[in-house]
């Protein structure tokens, strides 16, 4: 997951849309658990879809809302 020594700033979960229309993609946050205890594979299946980013974490890592939630509310 993310260190919280990167957060001074005000975190808001934002829709992240491109010029085609919004892009959907795995959360990192989702994934990046998922993988951790079981395959590549099953993070691909298993990850939540999200429209969603964190435009203040470094990176801007695509996040569900439980994630966000449970990251930036420690």
């Amino acid at each position: 997951a993310l260190s919280m020594s990167f957060y001074n700033h005000k975190h808001q979960l934002q829709d992240r849309v491109n010029e085609d229309g919004k892009n959907r993609r795995k959360c990192t946050n989702c994934y990046t658990c998922i993988s951790s205890n079981k395959s590549r594979e099953d993070a691909r299946k298993l990850g939540k879809q999200t429209y969603t980013y964190c435009g203040n974490c470094p990176g801007q890592p695509q996040m569900c809302r439980e994630c966000f939630e449970s990251i930036h509310n420690k």
